[in-house]
């Protein structure tokens, strides 16, 4: 399993902090920059096309994260229910019946 940051900051403001090259030698992946409502994308794990990915090791390759489903629903053998996922705009077309 690896570490993967999401950060608002962007690149050229991580390589500027003098902690940053110590820091990212244990780091996988860098999800870099600040959300951007209208270039909203919700694809991967960017939520604005702005955001880009830092590859710094071979953990992780782009073709990992293409897939990734926007939203995922679990239930547990509790009947406990999990939404995880970037795009919350899905729930709001859900019908949801709770107590």
């Amino acid at each position: 399993m690896g570490i993967i940051v999401l950060t608002g900051y962007e690149e050229k403001e991580l390589v500027k902090m003098p902690e940053f090259d110590a820091i990212k030698k244990s780091i996988d992946l860098i999800i870099a920059g600040r959300y951007n409502e209208q270039q909203k994308f919700q694809k991967g794990l960017r939520g604005s096309r702005n955001k880009e990915y830092l590859f710094l090791s071979g953990e992780y390759l782009l073709d990992d994260f293409v897939s990734i489903p926007a939203l995922e629903i679990t239930a547990n053998k509790n009947g406990i229910i999990t939404l995880t996922g970037i795009k919350p705009d899905l729930l709001n077309n859900m019908d949801y019946q709770g107590e």
